[in-house]
């Protein structure tokens, strides 16, 4: 199979099938990552990814204006590498990583938020690659380094993600478009809700600083019960039922 890498602009970036997913169902996702992309191109975001059927594509920006609860200066940040099972064992992730890698040139490193849990890139992966674990919270949301600098490295969690709290009761939910998943399941999470009678919240967060508030280490997602941080997926509404259950709701 011939693979042709594409990189994602602003002159790109309307036509057809261009991001991770392009079902009609959840055609407000894909409207509300384009916009998001296109105001983030201005800020420095990249997006590689091969002409395939399936996903094969990275997406990085400058730490300082990333939309990850973390705090780096100096840095490029990763905000999603995604290569779907079937084209796994090509050596598209090496390339893809390779555009990384170029762009970083004069930065003191590369940074991503991995986890071993749905919607992450696995952190094996990224020790593979040369990674190393420079910070971690909740036990699980491990912030990665590639050094390319021989200064002091300091990235870290954000002190609202350390913490994993916020001061909403019942069921609430942080969201953004950067996934372009995230608001079709949302509306699916709040219909479950609705018919058990559990208060439910949802909010979009259109701006950095939401990012850099959020109780979510994963800052594109984040779910809670009660104030205190669940999960950092968004459910099927199946899937979201089990999950109440698991808290007594």
């Amino acid at each position: 199979m011939d693979y042709v890498l594409k990189v994602l602009n602003l002159e790109n970036i309307d036509e057809k099938d261009v991001i991770c997913v392009a079902n009609k169902k959840n055609q407000v996702g894909i409207d509300g990552k384009k916009a998001w992309l296109k105001e983030r191109f201005a800020e420095g975001l990249k997006i590689h990814r091969y002409e395939i059927s399936g996903k094969a594509f990275i997406e990085y920006m400058p730490s300082e204006v990333a939309w990850k609860p973390v705090e780096a200066e100096g840095y490029l940040m990763i905000h999603c590498f995604w290569i779907s099972g079937k084209h796994k064992g090509n050596g598209l992730s090496k390339e893809l990583f390779a555009e990384c890698l170029e762009d970083a040139k004069g930065k003191k490193g590369i940074l991503a938020v991995a986890c071993d849990k749905p919607f992450f890139t696995p952190v094996k992966f990224y020790e593979h690659l040369g990674f190393k674990v420079v910070d971690e919270v909740q036990g699980m949301y491990k912030l990665m380094l590639l050094p390319l600098s021989d200064e002091e490295h300091k990235p870290r969690f954000c002190e609202k993600a350390r913490e994993g709290r916020t001061e909403k009761e019942g069921v609430y939910v942080e969201y953004t478009y950067q996934c372009p998943y995230t608001s079709y399941y949302v509306n699916e999470m709040a219909m479950v809700a609705e018919e058990k009678g559990i208060p439910f919240e949802a909010k979009l967060m259109t701006t950095l600083q939401d990012v850099r508030e959020s109780g979510s280490p994963f800052g594109t997602c984040g779910f809670f019960v009660n104030g205190e941080f669940a999960s950092h997926e968004v459910m099927t509404a199946k899937r979201f039922e089990k999950e109440l259950k698991r808290f007594n709701l």
